[in-house]
């Protein structure tokens, strides 16, 4: 029925059709047991089976707008003197939105839309839909309260969900008060405030502690899909309490790894056990291909963060402008290096922070992009390291990015086999990368900025290499 027809015309069935049954072998299975329950009869054949896509366009403009002179209309931009006369006409329609006096010369300045260009989308929606035939039965007579109790739990559920929510959200707003506060005592008072300030300091961290510990808590009870099991349940035993905090950084061996595959994660033994494994640590066999891991996931993260960070450094009237600067200078030194980013185009979009208040999230799919890319990092910072402050964010993020490139090129070039120096070696890097995000991370939320998050699976990846070269004197990693 699906294959072109010349003759049998009658036989053609519509292209939906022929689109679900090259899907694979199991829609083809089910509309073949459709077609022989229909005796072969193509009408209620195809009204069995359904399918409809609907495709939308969407239209998105951007428009790329700044303050310019009549002058700099000319000379930055460019433009000739009919359009320059035509852009100062539009402004004085509106003369106190669109123009103003510069405050260093007084010269007259114009809000003009310099260019404006668009993308479009087509957003596809699949609605499909079969119908399959079962035996008549009596439909089942349920009463018309039966799922009042049902209601009324959920509503009991939810209202528990929210206030406990409303009390993370007071948490977290008394730490941003007290913070204010400290900050005005610093300022303001100095030295006679050191006492406060520090009771302050001490109170926030103990307010800070238990709001991390409120959303563990309640990302858990989300996952349960338990509400009320998991609200009704008891505050825990002490000897139940975690054996150490899960943000240590700069132990080797922190307290919190003890308690790591104390427990069997399976229901059942999964096929993956048919092979030899040490049966004191099951998931010693289950592995982290730590390359992809970065490159295609924590690397991601981390270098679109500091992209969004490191663009500020670079000349323009706007985000979008020197974000731009920072892109052309990127592709210049790829192509001056001979490196292959497989990447067209960088945008904002391309990282996901179209708001300063969005935590930017690699958008790229290739690993060699993410190494590309934190090579070009390295490499443009040391040229502008005089401009750049000691101890401010950007040089703890070029710190952290600078180890993890000497720990993944160092651990590329080894063989199989790593010897224990020179594991040690290796990763003194890895953990000095971890130290420095940590640091990153925190410096970034007492700023109030959206970046630079706590990268826990390459910890976990790290100490479990750590282990091994510290019990065998070898390392064999996972690449």
């Amino acid at each position: 029925m699906v294959r072109p027809k010349k003759r049998r015309t009658d036989l053609v069935v519509p292209a939906s059709i022929k689109v679900h049954w090259d899907k694979g072998h199991y829609e083809k299975n089910s509309m073949a047991d459709v077609l022989l329950h229909h005796n072969g009869d193509k009408n209620k054949f195809i009204a069995t089976v359904e399918t409809m896509i609907e495709k939308t366009n969407k239209v998105e403009l951007v428009k790329d707008c700044g303050w310019y002179s009549e002058s700099e209309m000319k000379s930055e931009l460019g433009w000739s003197a009919s359009r320059v006369s035509g852009a100062i006409k539009k402004c004085q329609q509106d003369p106190a939105n669109l123009i103003r006096s510069n405050e260093y010369d007084n010269v007259l300045e114009y809000w003009i839309v310099v260019r404006e260009t668009g993308k479009e989308t087509q957003a596809i929606t699949q609605r499909e839909t079969e119908r399959k035939v079962q035996e008549a039965t009596d439909a089942p007579t349920i009463d018309a309260h039966s799922f009042d109790k049902v209601k009324a739990f959920k509503e009991r559920s939810d209202a528990q969900t929210a206030v406990y929510q409303r009390f993370q959200e007071s948490l977290l707003n008394k730490c941003t008060k007290l913070r204010s506060l400290v900050k005005d005592l610093r300022d303001n008072y100095g030295p006679d405030a050191k006492t406060s300030i520090a009771q302050l300091e001490s109170h926030i961290a103990k307010l800070e502690s238990e709001y991390r510990g409120l959303s563990d808590d309640l990302t858990k009870a989300e996952a349960d899909s338990n509400a009320k099991k998991f609200f009704a349940r008891s505050a825990k035993d002490k000897e139940k309490q975690s054996d150490g905090p899960k943000t240590d950084f700069e132990s080797r061996e922190p307290r919190w790894r003890r308690t790591m595959n104390t427990e069997d994660p399976f229901d059942r033994s999964p096929h993956l056990f048919r092979l030899p494994f040490d049966p004191d640590d099951k998931m010693s066999l289950v592995g982290q291909d730590l390359f992809h891991g970065w490159h295609l996931g924590a690397g991601k993260t981390f270098m679109a963060s500091a992209l969004a960070l490191f663009s500020a450094e670079w000349p323009g009237r706007s985000l979008e402008a020197r974000f731009d600067a920072m892109v052309a200078n990127f592709f210049q030194w790829c192509k001056d290096n001979r490196q292959q980013a497989y990447i067209r185009k960088l945008t904002r979009d391309t990282i996901n922070w179209k708001l300063s208040t969005d935590f930017p999230t690699g958008g790229w799919s290739k690993g060699s992009t993410t190494l590309v890319l934190m090579r070009w990092f390295i490499s443009a910072c040391r040229e502008c390291a005089t401009s750049i402050a000691e101890g401010s964010l950007l040089r703890v993020c070029f710190n952290a990015a600078l180890n993890m490139n000497l720990f993944l090129s160092k651990l590329y070039r080894e063989q199989v086999w790593i010897e224990s120096s020179r594991a040690t070696e290796i990763a003194d890097h890895g953990f000095k990368f971890l130290h420095y995000n940590a640091l990153c991370a925190k410096q970034a939320f007492d700023e109030n900025k959206a970046l630079l998050t706590i990268l826990r699976t390459i910890q976990r990846a790290l100490l479990s290499g750590h282990a091994q070269f510290v019990r065998a004197g070898w390392l064999l990693p996972d690449k």
